[in-house]
């Protein structure tokens, strides 16, 4: 006999899943670097900050085709993805973002 505790249980479980796929995760890294508080932006407005793994969710009723996600770091080059339809289908993608190299000149 199934309890209404289990049942419970699985309804709460399904709303979990259900809210995670509305969401699009960019994960913002650099080789094989978790960027950590990364910048992430849309059409060139900050939408947020990654967390410590360097994600962030953007729900996918505020992206439309053709949008500009980009990911700035302190030290790293920009890196961007455009939201295409084959975007749309995904629920993640991954920014690369290339270390800088600064040049000194001796005197």
């Amino acid at each position: 006999m199934i309890t209404k505790a289990f049942i419970l249980s699985l309804v709460a479980l399904g709303w979990t899943v259900a809210l995670q796929a509305q969401n699009f995760q960019v994960q913002a890294v650099s080789g094989e670097e978790k960027l950590s508080y990364a910048y992430i932006y849309l059409n060139g407005r900050v939408c947020g900050i990654a967390d410590q793994d360097g994600a962030f969710n953007i729900p996918h009723s505020k992206l439309h085709i053709g949008d500009t996600i980009p990911a700035s770091y302190v030290g790293a080059r920009p890196a961007f993805a455009v939201y295409t339809k084959e975007l749309a289908g995904e629920s993640e993608c991954t920014l690369e973002c290339s270390p800088m190299r600064c040049w000194t000149r001796s005197k």
